[in-house]
């Protein structure tokens, strides 16, 4: 019932982003395109494992990096509504590298093997904004909307030291046997401003939240389609996704 629900909730958010596509065909104003780069910080939880009864997850030794480079594609366009005040849609599709590490402890041989993980996420987001012009160039934003996002399982490796801290073995690349990725729906928020160089070029700013609301990992732990086997009989599954980003953009407007 829950993958129905969330193939349901992922189906109701690209159609409404191809409905907005079909509307904005018909719009009347401003038409923009950039390029966007920030930095993100994720605001992951851990996530769930499942392991065999002989290995143990070391406590405290779960680490998720704090900052990570984000682009990102940008379209947007904008319509003056009365005086200062303008309505726009906007949309990005975005690439952020997410990684993280944890160890776990052989009850048996009391080595510890350190597991580290890198994925590539795709995120798509996509709302209305509304602007205030402080001048004829400058303005600032405030808007709202749906993000979506895959997680790409791109690759693992790991590091077992013994008791006494001599390294044993590594593997540097673990090939999952299960669901190369996660899938996340949620909602973002978003502060920004943007100048308008000339009738053709434009710079912006933007504070983005975002956070998930429905994702793959809440179909539960009994439901292992989408945990990834670390070996050693360890598995997980991700934790929703959810970031606040700050990026900048360049552009183009006609």
């Amino acid at each position: 019932m829950k993958k129905i629900l969330f193939v349901a909730a992922l189906l109701i958010s690209l159609t409404v982003g191809k409905a907005s596509a079909q509307f904005l065909m018909f719009w009347d104003g401003d038409m923009r395109f950039g390029l966007s780069a920030g930095l993100s910080l994720p605001m992951a939880s851990m996530p769930s494992f499942e392991c065999s009864e002989t290995m143990k997850m070391v406590d405290g030794s779960y680490h998720h990096n704090w900052l990570a480079p984000s682009f990102k594609l940008y379209s947007g366009m904008e319509k003056e509504l009365s005086g200062d005040i303008a309505f726009g849609f906007q949309a990005w599709l975005g690439l952020t590298k997410n990684k993280w590490n944890v160890d776990f402890e052989n009850q048996s041989t009391k080595d510890v093997t350190t597991f580290k993980v890198n994925s590539s996420v795709l995120d798509v987001c996509e709302g209305i904004y509304l602007a205030y012009y402080l001048t004829d160039e400058l303005s600032i934003t405030a808007g709202a909307g749906i993000a979506e996002y895959i997680n790409f399982h791109g690759n693992a490796s790991s590091i077992t030291c013994n008791s006494s801290g001599t390294q044993i073995a590594s593997v540097d690349k673990i090939e999952s046997s299960r669901s190369p990725f996660s899938l996340g729906v949620g909602y973002m928020v978003n502060l920004g401003t943007t100048y308008n160089l000339s009738d053709v070029f434009f710079v912006g700013a933007n504070l983005m939240y975002q956070s998930s609301f429905f994702s793959s990992s809440s179909f539960g732990e009994d439901d292992t389609f989408f945990m990834n086997s670390l070996g050693q009989g360890v598995y997980y599954s991700d934790a929703p996704v959810n970031s606040l980003q700050l990026f900048a953009t360049i552009g183009f407007r006609w």
